[in-house]
This record gives C-alpha cells, sequence and structure tokens, in this order.
C-alpha cells in the first residue's frame, strides 16, 4: 500500500561542501557553522562551537545525534573521534554546541580539521547532515604580502590513484602546486598555495579554496585559507 500523503519528516542539516557542490556552486571549508579559531592572531578556541539546524517547518528532530571528528589540518587525513552529543530540534530550530578540545588539540598545530556527522532515522534529506572546517590563517602584517602556505594532501584509499587539486575563483593571484599527484596507498604529500595580495587591497579577508579529487572524481577534501589584509 502507498500512502496518498506521505508523513512529514525531520530535516536535521548543516553546512555541507557536498550539497554546495552537488548544487553547483562555490564551496568553502570556512563553515559558517563550525568555529574553530579566533582570527588575529591565529590560534585555536579552547572549544569547537557546532550550529545545527532542523529545515522542516512541522516536524521536530527528535534525538538527533551530532557526532564531531578531528584530524590533522590538510585533505584526507586520519580523522579521530572527538565527542557527540544527544539533542532534540522543534520545527525551524537551530541550536549551538560547544565541543571542549583537548590539550593535546590546543597546544598542538592551531589548524585542524573538524567534521561533524547528524544521524537521525528518519532525516529527509540526507547530503546535508555532514559538513566540514579545515581553515588555516595568515595576517599580511605578519606574513607579508606575497603568501605561500603549505597544507597535506593524503589519499584516504587502499588503492594507488592520482589526486587532483581545484583551486576556486578567488580575489587574489592563488595558484597551487602540484596540480596532480600519484600517490599509494594513505601516502600523503604537501601541496602549496601561493597568493598575491594587490597592493591596493586594505582592511578586508580574503579567502582562497582547494579541493582534491581521486581517479573516479569524487571529492575528498577541502581546505580554505583566509588571508586578513590588516597592513
Amino acid at each position: 500500500m502507498t500512502l496518498a500523503n506521505p508523513p512529514d519528516r525531520p530535516d536535521p542539516a548543516i553546512y555541507s561542501q557536498d550539497q554546495i557542490l552537488a548544487l553547483g556552486q562555490i564551496p568553502t571549508w570556512d563553515s559558517p557553522d563550525i568555529v574553530t579559531n579566533n582570527d588575529v592572531p591565529w590560534r585555536l578556541n579552547p572549544e569547537l562551537q557546532v550550529t545545527v539546524r532542523n529545515l522542516s517547518a512541522s516536524v521536530a528532530a527528535v534525538n538527533t545525534q551530532v557526532q564531531v571528528a578531528l584530524s590533522a589540518f590538510g585533505i584526507g587525513m586520519v580523522r579521530t573521534p572527538l565527542a557527540n552529543q544527544l539533542i532534540t530540534l522543534g520545527p525551524s530550530a537551530s541550536a549551538t554546541l560547544n565541543f571542549p578540545l583537548t590539550q593535546a588539540a590546543l597546544h598542538g598545530e592551531q589548524s585542524i580539521g573538524a567534521f561533524v556527522e547528524l544521524y537521525h532515522p528518519n532525516d529527509a534529506v540526507a547530503i546535508n547532515s555532514r559538513g566540514a572546517q579545515a581553515i588555516t590563517g595568515v595576517d599580511t602584517a605578519s606574513a607579508g604580502r606575497h603568501i605561500t602556505s603549505l597544507f597535506p594532501v593524503a589519499n584516504p584509499t587502499s588503492a594507488t590513484q592520482a589526486i587532483n587539486l581545484r583551486i576556486f575563483s578567488n580575489s587574489l593571484a592563488a595558484s597551487v602546486s602540484p596540480a596532480t599527484y600519484v600517490l599509494a596507498p594513505f601516502e600523503h604529500f604537501n601541496a602549496a598555495l601561493s597568493v598575491t595580495v594587490p597592493g591596493d587591497l586594505h582592511n578586508t579577508t580574503e579567502y582562497v579554496t582547494v579541493t582534491a579529487s581521486g581517479a573516479d572524481g569524487g571529492l575528498i577534501g577541502g581546505v580554505t585559507l583566509a588571508v586578513f589584509v590588516n597592513d
């Protein structure tokens, strides 16, 4: 039997790079729903802040699991579970959750990867239930206007494959090298993102995003560089 009017379902959601790409838009790994860092000086906050929403206007998202994992900054890096919380979101409601970082994380590299996955058995839209934050930042007063930022890119699969890097349009003269690299299983290499800030640009923040895809064209992940123009 087919129901004439299927029941409404909850839609727990977070900013999703997969969904943005599927819509043909430009993603960022400076997620508006995940906060990890203070801007200038660049350093980790004591807590990871995550905002989640229920996009259903009619049904509550009862007992939604919010799971958070961390990785070293980069693309395709190994993820380690941090914590999870169980929440209920009313129709069209949102909530901001805090996840304390470990002392090991706080005293390590000040740029990390953060990954959030939402789980609900009746989720109406699966693609918007996972999102990531992988951002690093520099300011021109400290680093100058010709900046090279290195970041690791890993092959997360058990097969050798070519990894292809793509840089999205931006206001800076940005380039990434190498654009393609063949990696053995679980091997990684350091890519170099180079930017030049125009001399007439002042008192603003510019963003450069790079993604990596595998041999099948599937997205492995991405990173975003924030350049604080403060000189």
